[in-house]
């Protein structure tokens, strides 16, 4: 059976289960069919003394037969009975819960025979078709509605005669909600139906063939004799192809070589020793969202391995009368009917006569043809003009938007098109420029533009086309479509060569069918992260009427799975838990219509913040580390942060409420715990601003919280944020002193002392970054007086870890590198006691004491935790991180200074490498380039060196005009000493005052 057919009866049948057992329905889950169901009712009839249960069983029982051949139909379709038995025990229960409501007895059971009644009966079907998967698909829809049914009677029959009252108010009644199932179990039937009938008539197709071949007859229509349109050379071939090649294609060579590899499995595939045996043609489908250049790649195809085939056709089947008309060509182009005359295709009787004899070429040829069924809404639209069995290798591609389409040959294979990654996307954006990028800063805005749009193609082509046109450069249109949405709705409705529609109707296309709940949805996830939204996020609390339409999980998967049907999401099922996908492009096309209506914007926001809102953790009110919160800090802070991105875009804004602000801060502790250093930074300056705008004045907690979070940010850029990150800093201690000064003294809490020497050691976090080792000294005595009146290290090992680390710093900057190395490994004992040995916080003090130890002298013994702290790094925040990427440039630093040159081109190779996909700090990058520099020096490179060296000037001479005040008591003539004095203490420094020994 097919994997996703077998997770789906899986899921189907845990999910209704679920529901029984949460009901307390347990004698349901062990009722096995009919017999079970009868004597269990009949045993209601005692306990409750209703002797009219007797009478409504045998009122059942015709409806029952439905029932019966309905589970043989699942039963025969999944090979395992427990799913089919639990139908049984959805009718036990329903039925067993009504016993109890005298009112509503025979009412319920009226319903279930009418929702019986409405099955059809399967018997003919499990006989002919018994092992067809296509009809599994329709059985599982209709096993998920008279579950869902079952599960919804079952709720509303236990709620208390007092709650019924109110119930009604929200939900609907079974009356209500069987109208509703009835009818879509009838849509569901009407698809089982059609799926049985193509099946029939695959089977009398290929019945009547093997008639044929019994006969021995060769129907005139049938020759294999090439006709005037038809050379008899191989290597010619005859095409209906007509749209020219596409020079501005890149990439697609995995596609491309796999569909080749598919259709020739030889070494030699032109070859006519490697044909296959007769039999059903190969088809290849290439499934994908609208613009990721499924039709492209197909004629790349055609142009590519020209040489392969005899023939190729190219069949437009968007609609009948044009796939209709394009077959009907195949006959034109080989001369099977004439030209001018009676025969012409043009009529319906003569178009049906040509198909008909270009269907007979196709199957009874020895030449190798190709056909391409471009823009495909439904497979089974193909089956009137595919060839079943072939004397030749036949080939055929199909392009769609629908996923996992179902099987139409043997030999039948789905291949799904993505979007571009960065690099390719940049490659195709310079292809429709017809260019070169003019240096790396242009191809980074270039990789950037394709990020923002997903890496689709036909939006990278689109903003290639507007780029010409508007004669503006990569870095114009970037910062335009970044403050406003012009460029990207001009961009949306702007034509370009190869593709026929414009990325504003490819999404028109794509959503106009939709119903109001799979519509609403995906309003809501277009607020959200494009890359993994986790499904459970999505279901909502019952009692949030802006989310009502989400609160059950039935009718959340079966909007994802109308998305899904429409590629217009993608479910992922291979993690721990399944989650979805968008793709940027539609996500930005859904944000820009959004923001069209104001009134509508702020809804779809709301509706996303109630259902983030309840799964938030909420962060420490002493900033302690917590990492059992990371997990879901790691879930929803994605979330948060594209939310919070698509209202501040495009503008006007969405007006944000205080709420917002108090997410955003408690996102602050984590986001710099996490080293997400750019990302927190806007976040927090959103919820500063959002205060600002609402008015809350000046002396909040929530605002020193923000302020002290955003000074902690700051002193991980380095010296370009070093002033701003200390009044920050200095503003958060003034605002916890004031709303500390304002508590009465007997309400002062712990928790109000440990804040305010938050912002004290904060402040001490700042001067360490300017080397001002007296001040960190004089503010880390004074907190460890109060430490010691709070309790012991054990009791309160996170704020001795920071006394610690901070004090170790100052002892070395005194020459007293042995009690600093003493401090720094105390420090790291008890931060690992409070956080954990994985936990980013104590790999940053980790990073400290490697640094000491290097001034020690103990090289050997640093590298060996830096590197430590290197694959700690790359497993727990990321190959990305700006952590990672110093610990990578630290490492690399140190193996040159232990002669391990050829190691430390690797660390150094691979730290600017990944820099190109990261938010790393100016100053981080410049000391990269340098100390890749002097690795390519000693290796005698001296281009590449120079190079390098260029990169690290360029980058040094901006931020020593900008930040002159902190880079004056440097020695401009020790390169390195700059370098280390533009970058964060945190970062680690090789020179400066701790050096002095």
């Amino acid at each position: 059976m097919d994997r996703y057919l077998r997770e789906r009866w899986e899921r189907l049948f845990d999910q209704a289960r679920h529901e029984l057992e949460e009901e307390q329905c347990v004698a349901a889950l062990t009722t096995a069919g009919m017999d079970d169901l009868v004597r269990s009712l009949e045993r209601a009839a005692t306990v409750y003394s209703r002797q009219e249960i007797h009478r409504l069983v045998t009122k059942l029982h015709p409806s029952l037969q439905h029932i019966q051949s309905f589970t043989a139909a699942i039963s025969s379709a999944v090979q395992y009975n427990p799913i089919a038995c639990l139908v049984w025990g959805g009718i036990q229960a329903v039925l067993q819960c009504a016993c109890d409501l005298p009112s509503m007895l025979e009412d319920m059971f009226d319903l279930i025979a009418d929702l019986n009644n409405t099955l059809p009966r399967f018997d003919i079907e499990l006989v002919l078709y018994k092992d067809r998967e296509e009809l599994q698909w329709p059985l599982q829809d209709l096993y998920e509605e008279y579950m869902n049914y079952c599960t919804t009677a079952v709720r509303y029959l236990n709620r208390t005669p007092q709650r019924n009252f109110l119930a009604k108010l929200w939900t609907s009644s079974p009356q209500q909600s069987l109208q509703q199932t009835k009818d879509r179990i009838r849509k569901h039937i009407k698809t089982f139906e059609k799926e049985v009938e193509s099946i029939h008539r695959q089977d009398v197709r290929s019945q009547n063939l093997n008639r044929i071949k019994n006969l021995d007859i060769q129907s005139p229509e049938l020759r294999d004799e090439p006709d005037e349109g038809m050379d008899a050379s191989p290597r010619k071939t005859v095409s209906t192809v007509s749209m020219f090649k596409n020079y501005a294609f890149v990439g697609r060579d995995r596609e491309l070589d796999s569909l080749h590899t598919k259709f020739f499995p030889g070494d030699q595939p032109e070859s006519q020793d490697t044909k296959q045996d007769v039999g059903n043609p190969i088809c290849c489908v290439l499934h994908g969202l609208g613009g990721t250049g499924k039709t492209q790649t197909a004629l790349e195809y055609t142009y590519r391995y020209r040489e392969a085939y005899n023939a190729m056709f190219w069949l437009s089947a968007e609609r009948d009368p044009e796939l209709a008309s394009s077959f009907a060509l195949i006959a034109l182009k080989l001369g099977l009917v004439e030209k001018d005359g009676k025969n012409d295709a043009g009529g319906k009787h003569d178009q049906i006569k040509a198909i008909q004899e270009a269907r007979s070429w196709l199957q009874q040829t020895d030449q190798q043809w190709l056909l391409v069924f471009d823009n495909v809404e439904d497979i089974r639209d193909l089956e009137t003009y595919l060839p079943t069995e072939t004397k030749s290798r036949g080939s055929v591609i199909v392009t769609t938007q629908r996923p996992r389409s179902r099987q139409i040959t043997k030999d039948f294979h789905n291949i799904e098109l993505d979007s571009f990654d960065d690099e390719w996307g940049a490659r195709l954006l310079f292809k429709y420029l017809e260019r070169d990028p003019t240096d790396e800063i242009e191809d980074s805005l270039a990789r950037e533009t394709s990020r923002i749009v997903g890496g689709l193609p036909l939006a990278i082509a689109t903003i290639g086309g507007y780029i010409n046109e508007s004669e503006s450069s990569v870095k114009e249109f970037l910062q335009i479509m970044k403050r406003s949405s012009n460029a990207w709705t001009d961009t949306q409705h702007t034509r370009t060569k190869h593709y026929e529609r414009t990325l504003g109707t490819v999404f028109d296309i794509a959503l106009k069918e939709l119903t109001e709940g799979p519509r609403n949805l995906i309003n809501i996830l277009a607020f959200l992260n494009p890359d993994s939204i986790p499904e459970d996020i999505l279901l909502a609390p019952h009692d949030s009427e802006e989310v009502a339409f989400l609160s059950k999980r039935a009718d959340l998967l079966e909007m994802i799975r109308i998305l899904r049907r429409r590629q217009l999401v993608r479910r992922e099922t291979s993690g721990a838990e399944p989650f979805l996908c968008i793709h940027r492009s539609l996500q930005w096309s859904i944000i820009v219509d959004l923001s069209r209506v104001h009134d509508h914007r702020w809804k779809v926001y709301h509706q996303a913040f109630v259902l983030l809102r309840r799964g938030m953790p909420m962060s420490s009110p002493i900033q302690v580390p917590e990492p059992e919160k990371w997990p879901q800090f790691e879930r929803y802070t994605p979330q948060i942060l594209n939310l919070r991105t698509h209202c501040l875009w495009p503008e006007p804004p969405v007006d944000l409420p205080v709420d917002f602000a108090h997410i955003l801060s408690d996102m602050g502790t984590y986001m710099w715990h996490a080293g997400l250093v750019d990302d927190g930074s806007e976040a927090l300056e959103t919820a500063e601003h959002i205060l600002d705008e609402r008015g809350v004045r000046e002396v909040d907690p929530l605002r020193g919280d923000i302020l002290g979070n955003l000074g902690i940010l700051s002193g991980f850029a380095g010296v370009s944020q070093r002033r701003e990150g200390m009044e920050r800093r200095l503003k958060a201690l003034k605002i916890r002193k004031e709303v500390h000064d304002d508590i009465p003294g007997k309400k002062i809490t712990q928790d109000d002392r440990t804040r305010l020497y938050i912002a004290e050691s904060d402040v001490a976090y700042g001067y360490l970054q300017e080397e001002k080792f007296d001040k960190v000294e004089e503010i880390m005595e004074r907190c460890l007086t109060q430490y010691k009146t709070w309790g012991s290290e054990d009791e309160i090992p996170y704020e001795y870890a920071k006394y610690y680390y901070l004090i170790s710093f100052v002892r070395a900057s005194q020459g007293s590198i042995k009690d600093a190395i003493r401090e720094s490994r105390r420090g790291v004992e008890l931060v690992t006691k409070s956080a954990g040995a994985e936990h980013s916080v104590t790999q940053l003090w980790k990073f400290s004491l490697a640094n000491l130890l290097y001034h020690s002298g103990d090289m050997s013994e640093s590298l060996r935790i830096n590197e430590d702290v290197l694959a700690t790094r790359r497993r727990a925040c990321g190959e990305f991180n700006a952590f990672t990427l110093e610990s990578y440039s630290t490492c690399g630093a140190l193996l040159l200074l232990n002669g391990n040159v050829e190691k430390a081109v690797e660390y150094l190779d691979s730290c600017l490498e990944r820099r190109k996909r990261s938010c790393w700090d100016r100053e981080g990058v410049a000391r990269a380039h340098y100390r890749y520099y002097s690795v390519l020096k000693q290796l005698g490179e001296t281009d590449k060196a120079a190079a390098e060296l260029k990169a690290a000037h360029t980058i040094r001479d901006q931020l020593v005009k900008e930040c002159e005040s902190y880079l004056r008591d440097t020695d401009p003539d020790n390169e390195l000493a700059v370098f280390d004095q533009m970058c964060s203490m945190w970062a680690g420094r090789f020179t400066g005052k701790i050096a002095q020994r």
